[in-house]
């Protein structure tokens, strides 16, 4: 997301969020199996071995 200038509405800022987020879907990275809807339970499943590898249990206690 660009700076933008001052006139910017929060509308078009929170807009621009959520179309990263839509487009940068968190754990695509660790996935294996692109045929997975994404976020459903084998979603989620596929990829948690593979976040787990790098120890951050507390970071999925807060969001799952």
């Amino acid at each position: 997301m660009n700076i933008k200038h001052m006139d910017t509405t929060l509308a078009e800022v929170s807009s621009e969020v959520e179309d990263y987020w839509n487009s940068h879907t968190l754990g695509l990275q660790y996935l294996k199996d692109d045929s997975l809807e994404i976020g459903s339970k084998e979603f989620f499943d596929n990829i948690m071995t593979r976040i787990w590898k790098f120890n951050i249990p507390c970071l999925l206690e807060n969001i799952l």
